[in-house]
C-alpha cells in the first residue's frame, strides 16, 4: 500500500531527475559556448599574428599599404585582416556575454536541482519515519499477541486445562 508520502516522494524524485537533466543540458551548453569562445579567441590571435607579420613585410619593402595592394581604397587604411580581427573581437565580446548568461542559467538550474534534492530528501526522511513507525506498531502488535498467548497458556496450565 502506497501512502501519500510515498506518492509525494515519487513525484519529488521525478522532479529532481528532471532538474538534474536540465542542469546537465545547461552544463553542456556552457561547454559549447566556452569552446566557441576559445576557438574565436584563437582565430583572432592568429589574425593578429598574421597582421603583425604582414605589417613587418610591408615596412621592410618600404611600400605604403595601398601601393603594396593589400588595402583597398574603399577600406581606407584598414586591411582585410584588421576588419577580420575587429569582427572576431566583436564575436568574442558577444560570446563572453552569452557565456555569462549561460553560466547564470546554469547557476539557476543548479540551485533548482539542489532545492529539488533537498525537498526529496525531506520527504524521504518522512517516509522512512513512517515505515519505522509502522514497523514498530507491527512489532508491538506481534509482541502483544505473543504475550497474550503466553499468558493464556500459563493460566490454562495453572488451572490444569489441557492443550488444544
Amino acid at each position: 500500500m502506497t501512502t501519500a508520502f510515498e506518492r509525494i516522494l515519487r513525484i519529488r524524485s521525478l522532479l529532481e531527475d528532471a532538474s538534474r537533466a536540465d542542469l546537465e543540458r545547461q552544463a553542456h551548453q556552457v561547454t559549447r559556448v566556452e569552446e566557441a569562445l576559445r576557438h574565436e579567441a584563437e582565430a583572432v590571435s592568429q589574425l593578429c599574428i598574421e597582421g603583425f607579420v604582414e605589417a613587418l613585410n610591408v615596412s621592410e619593402t618600404h611600400a605604403t599599404p595601398i601601393e603594396s595592394g593589400w588595402i583597398s581604397k574603399e577600406e581606407g587604411r584598414r586591411s582585410l585582416a584588421e576588419i577580420e580581427r575587429q569582427i572576431g573581437i566583436q564575436k568574442i565580446l558577444q560570446l563572453k556575454t552569452l557565456a555569462q548568461r549561460e553560466n547564470q542559467k546554469m547557476f539557476d538550474f543548479r540551485q533548482e536541482f539542489l532545492k529539488r534534492r533537498k525537498e526529496r530528501r525531506q520527504i524521504e526522511i518522512l517516509v522512512d519515519a513512517q515505515i519505522r513507525m509502522r514497523s514498530g506498531r507491527e512489532q508491538s502488535r506481534e509482541q502483544r499477541a505473543l504475550d497474550e498467548w503466553f499468558a493464556s497458556t500459563w493460566l490454562r496450565l495453572r488451572r490444569g486445562e489441557k492443550k488444544h
